[in-house]
């Protein structure tokens, strides 16, 4: 059994202790049919039923897609796709994670050496897989590929001087497709995922790891000193978000 810890106050600039790392699919509202997809890679999400629910930066070129897309939520252009990545796409999404869809870099992103990419695709060597529901391509080499809708948009940090940095998104899943190496074995369990083949990619402290020992190699986004995500760690009156500059004040560059 665990023997109780002895705990000390500190004030981490970051919170990440753990989650799945995903990939967002958007097309923007009209797109032609030389339209470059975007792969927004995140972290700030999680599922409960066939809801899930994203946190994702304002200024991203991914919620701006998925805002302008709500307008057009009755046509296939406003969905989007939604892919927890494996462990084995780790080299694939460094590539992109510190890329922009948006020309125009946003100030939070140059301050992390953010470059824009106007083909995450060909960058990340991934394939576009087509669609069932939506526009948007999804991705091939994800085991597993979700397509979703908008279900509403919440804005976060509003006790804050800065209301709204934060997006959280609230998607219902339309359908899911697997490699069928991740299916349940047996007999009334081909709707199943297999636990025990499923390794996703999981973003801790900005360093990328699996259901393994050990660390996935260099993670670019820990690149970032940790202090660059102090903008959003607000303790309380009186805290960081009091003491720090407004140039500081950066919203970290989820979503991209």
């Amino acid at each position: 059994m665990q023997q109780p810890f002895q705990h000390e106050d500190i004030l981490p600039s970051i919170l990440y202790f753990g989650t799945p790392t995903a990939l967002i699919g958007t097309l923007p509202p009209n797109a032609s049919p030389s339209t470059k997809p975007n792969i927004g890679p995140m972290s700030s999400v999680f599922w409960l039923g066939n809801h899930c629910v994203l946190g994702l930066a304002a200024e991203s070129y991914t919620t701006q897609n998925i805002i302008l897309l709500t307008d057009h939520s009755s046509q296939r252009n406003g969905r989007m796709y939604h892919l927890p990545a494996s462990s084995a796409l780790a080299a694939n999404v460094n590539a992109i994670a510190r890329t922009t869809g948006t020309e125009v870099v946003p100030p939070g992103k140059i301050d992390r050496n953010y470059v824009y990419c106007g083909d995450k695709f060909a960058l990340g060597s991934f394939t576009q897989l087509p669609s069932v529901h939506i526009a948007a391509p999804g991705i091939a080499e994800c085991p597993i590929v979700m397509e979703a809708k908008l279900v509403q948009t919440i804005d976060l940090f509003n006790d804050t001087e800065m209301p709204g940095v934060i997006k959280c998104f609230e998607v219902k899943i339309l359908n899911v497709r697997i490699n069928p190496e991740l299916r349940m074995e047996g007999q009334g369990k081909e709707n199943y995922i297999e636990p025990d083949k499923w390794k996703p990619l999981i973003m801790m402290f900005s360093h990328f790891y699996s259901l393994q020992d050990g660390k996935l190699g260099t993670s670019r986004l820990a690149e970032i000193p940790e202090e660059k995500y102090r903008g959003l760690t607000d303790y309380g009156d009186g805290g960081p978000l009091e003491r720090i500059g407004s140039a500081d004040r950066l919203p970290r560059g989820e979503g991209r």
